[in-house]
Formats: structure tokens, C-alpha cells, sequence
């Protein structure tokens, strides 16, 4: 639909659907002849008394994938210089941190920031939290006000109730290394369920955390224990390992030659084996209890079976360590909708599914793995800010809604020897001022969350003496 104010012409655009939202931008290019002025999302006001298993509708996510796809093809259309996308989200006006209960429109805090980083200056990149009681007048003004008057310093500010305009800011506290005389709030008839437990970052965090608690765990992952990996004869070798499996290809395809992707994916298989078997015997060796099931962390009902099975077993699980996640690192103009569903979809799938198989007033702990990516965005993880900054706004809404257990959002800097840094972007840290989180440094800061002390609801860690905690303030 197209509208015609004053000299302005207004594109309305009401569908989700990827190959019309491509044909809507490629028709305005083709049969208008006007380069575009910009693009602006209208939100709309949060439900109030959502219970928590209800945060997270599919309406939501499909609202949040629209935007995603706008983003990608609005960059490649004709456009005016200095062209602006711009979201107008309605949660407290204080960007989600006070008592919002809309959260997932909070993950385009996560779009516009990395957007901004990478347009740089060739397109304004914002998102305006509009507080939910504000008039529709009052809050038009506020918002063209943020379009035309404001700058774009901050790709994220809200506008509260009195017109006060809200920016982030970051607290620094020094970290106590010393916790002698202080008790870990965690017992050995504790259970944690631990997504994305069975290797990786998350298994170190949660071997470490057996040394000190010896509680138990119910480790979830994506590899299949059943497999058999006896033609791999124990070797970790990478090199060794290829010259086996391709050995057991020729034994079993002798008609064919194997495609380099195959020898590749035998080799991750039994290397993926042996560290999931690995972090199970870790933890037994320092006094805590394991087990490990292969499951889709999205599959609620899939969740639901093993929570069942494992708590018989080992007892009610009182707390959540929900590390899952992947990357698909890329220019939004080349992002899939098969790489939004499958980044954002194991970070807050999981989570709702999570949400959906516990009794969550159970627990205790509530211990999310984001990222640095959320709070500051970052170029070429548009959907892995996205879910980011989610589970950021949900551990605020947690902590307010269930104050008896301790939730926090980590946001961690990259991982020294963390499978989401690879060479390339361990030497593009090299020339910066980021260092990369040493397993021993990053695990110690895990484990300090379960002892008694006060915690923020979100915390940053880059490997420094300093956590980080973001606040909102007013820009004066």
C-alpha cells in the first residue's frame, strides 16, 4: 500500500514473507524512480501478565525475522544519502531494563547496533524505545524527533514517560578475587541442566564448577554418543584421523571416491566424541556427577523426555547454565533466513524450551552464556546480536519476576581456544586492544556467579580485573 502525505510517499509493508519483501523493495527501485528517504518499524504496545513460558510467541519471532530481512535488501536499493532505518520499539523507555515484559522486540536493540557498526556512516541505524504509556502523539513526537533532530551517537535510546531521553551507560566493579570465608550456593544434590554442556566453553565452565560444588549435571549437546568411532583407534591426531577415516570410506564405498566434506565430517564426529566423553570423565575425576544426552535444545517436547528421565535419576534440576549457540557470521545483505532460524533459534528456541520443560519455581540458578556481541553489536552477527540481547532483557525480567533465583546474563568477550574464534579472528584481535579470555580466567569469573554476593542481572567480561554492568541513564 502507498500513501501520500504532504511531498512524502509512504510505502506501507505488511507481509513477512521473504520473496515479497524482496519484490516490495525491488518494485519501489523499478517503478517508482525515487531513491528512498528511509524506513521506519512501527512496534506495538507489550501485553501486560504474560506468565513466563509465554514470552517468547512465534508472532514475535516473526516479527523480528521481517525487520532482520528489511534490513537486507533496504541496503541495496536506491537511496538518498544519509538514509535512515530506524525500529520504534514500545517497552519502558528505558530500554528494557526497568520493567518491560515485551523482550523480544528487545533483540532489535541487538539489529540496530550492529547494523551501525557495519554501514558505518552509509546509512543511520537506530532503535527508539518508546515508553509503553506515552500517548500516540506524544509518542510521534518523540519519535520524529529522534529521526530528524537527534544525532545517531547511540543506536539504542529510549524516551521515558516525562520526555527524558535514555541512553546506556557501564559500571565498572572490581572483581573480588579472594571468596575465602564466603560459601558457594550450590550443593551436591544440586542439578543443572546444562545446554550446550558436552564440550566446548560450556563444559570447562561446568567441569571447573564440579571442583567446587561436586553437584551434578545433565550435560545437553548436538553429538550422538551412539556413533561408533572404533575405526578412529583412540587417536586425537587430526592428520591421523583423516588417513582412518578415509581407510573406513574405501571400506564401505568402494564404487566411489569420498568428497572432502565427508573425510571432514567423520573426523569431527570422533573428535566431538571424545571431547563430550572427555568432559563426563572431568567432571566424575573432581567429585561431581554427570550425564549427557543428544538432543535439539529447540524441541521442547524432545527437552521435556530427557527431564523427565535425568531428574528421576539424579533429582529436581535447580538450575539452568544455557550455553547453546551458533554463529554464521556474514554481511546482512548475504544473511539467510536459514542462518536467522538456526542463530537465533538455538539461543532462544532453546531458552523458551528450557522455560517450558523445568518447573522454574525450582530453581535456583539461571546462568545465561550471551555475548559481547548484544550490548555493543558487532558487523556481520546481526542475528547473533539479536538473540544476544534477548536474554539479556530476559534475565532482567527474571531476576524481577522469580527474585529467588540468582539469573544473570554473562557477556562474554571472545574465548582464548573457544570454537567461536578461529585464526582469522584471533589475529584480527592481535592489532587491538581486545584480549582474548584465557579458559582458566573465563571459567574462575563462572564459577565466582554461585557464590553468595550481589549480582547484576547482566554482566560484561572481556578479561580484565573489572566486571561491567550496563545501567541506563538520562542524556543531559
Amino acid at each position: 500500500m502507498t500513501i501520500t502525505i504532504d511531498k512524502f510517499t509512504v510505502h506501507v509493508l505488511g507481509t513477512k514473507d521473504e520473496v515479497a519483501i524482496e519484490s516490495f523493495f525491488k518494485q519501489i527501485s523499478t517503478e517508482e524512480n525515487q531513491p528512498l528517504a528511509g524506513f521506519i518499524y512501527l512496534g506495538s504496545k507489550q501485553k501486560h501478565g504474560m506468565k513466563t513460558d509465554e514470552l517468547f510467541e512465534k508472532k514475535q519471532f516473526s516479527i523480528l525475522k521481517m525487520i532482520f530481512l528489511c534490513a537486507k535488501y533496504f541496503v541495496g536499493a536506491p537511496r538518498h544519502d544519509h538514509s535512515f532505518f530506524i525500529s520504534s520499539l514500545r517497552l519502558d523507555g528505558g530500554l528494557g531494563l526497568l520493567s518491560s515484559e515485551n523482550i523480544v522486540q528487545a533483540g532489535l536493540f541487538g539489529l540496530h547496533k550492529s547494523l551501525a557498526i557495519e554501514w558505518e556512516d552509509l546509512i543511520l541505524s537506530k532503535a527508539i524505545d518508546l515508553a509503553d504509556q506515552l500517548t500516540p502523539d506524544v509518542a510521534s513526537d518523540y519519535l520524529l524527533e529522534e529521526i530528524l533532530t537527534t544525532n545517531y551517537t547511540h543506536a539504542e535510546v529510549g524516551r521515558n514517560l516525562e520526555g527524558g531521553r535514555v541512553i546506556p551507560v557501564l559500571v565498572e566493579t572490581y572483581i573480588e578475587d579472594d571468596l575465602k570465608g564466603k560459601q558457594i550456593a550450590l550443593k551436591p544434590t544440586d542439578t543443572l541442566l546444562v545446554t550446550g554442556g558436552g564440550r566446548g566453553i560450556t563444559a570447562s565452565c561446568a567441569i571447573h564448577l564440579a571442583r567446587e560444588s561436586q553437584c551434578r549435571f545433565i550435560l545437553l549437546g548436538r553429538t550422538d554418543l551412539s556413533t561408533d568411532i572404533s575405526w578412529a583407534k583412540g587417536e586425537r591426531d587430526q592428520m591421523v584421523l583423516k588417513h582412518l577415516a578415509l581407510a573406513k570410506f574405501k571400506a564401505e564405498n568402494a564404487d566411489r571416491a569420498p568428497k572432502p566434506s565427508e573425510i571432514d565430517q567423520l573426523v569431527k564426529a570422533a573428535l566431538h566424541h571424545r571431547e563430550v566423553t572427555d568432559t563426563l570423565n572431568a567432571i566424575a575425576a573432581v567429585g561431581g556427577r554427570a550425564v549427557y544426552a543428544a538432543a535439539d535444545v529447540r524441541d521442547a517436547k524432545a527437552l521435556q523426555a530427557v527431564v523427565k528421565k535425568y531428574e528421576q535419576e539424579l533429582g529436581t534440576i535447580t538450575g539452568v547454565i544455557h550455553g547453546a549457540g551458533s554463529i554464521a557470521d556474514k554481511k546482512i545483505q548475504r544473511k539467510t533466513t536459514a542462518d536467522f532460524d538456526h542463530v537465533f533459534g538455538s539461543k532462544i528456541e532453546g531458552l523458551d524450551a528450557c522455560l517450558k520443560a523445568l518447573d522454574i519455581d525450582k530453581l535456583k540458578h539461571f546462568i545465561i552464556f550471551s555475548s559481547i556481541a548484544g550490548y555493543f553489536g558487532n558487523a556481520g552477527q546481526t542475528d547473533y546480536s539479536m538473540a544476544n540481547e534477548v536474554m539479556n532483557k530476559f534475565a532482567f525480567y527474571f531476576n524481577r519476576h522469580h527474585p529467588t533465583c540468582q539469573t544473570v546474563s554473562i557477556n562474554w568477550g571472545p574465548w582464548d581456544g573457544g570454537s567461536m574464534v578461529n585464526e582469522s579472528i584471533r589475529n584480527a584481535i592481535k592489532d587491538t586492544e581486545l584480549t582474548l579470555i584465557p579458559t582458566d580466567v573465563g571459567t574462575a569469573y563462572f564459577v565466582q556467579q554461585f557464590f553468595e554476593q550481589d549480582h547484576p542481572a547482566q554482566i560484561i567480561i572481556n578479561c580484565s580485573e573489572r566486571l561491567i554492568r550496563p545501567e541506563v541513564s538520562l542524556n543531559k
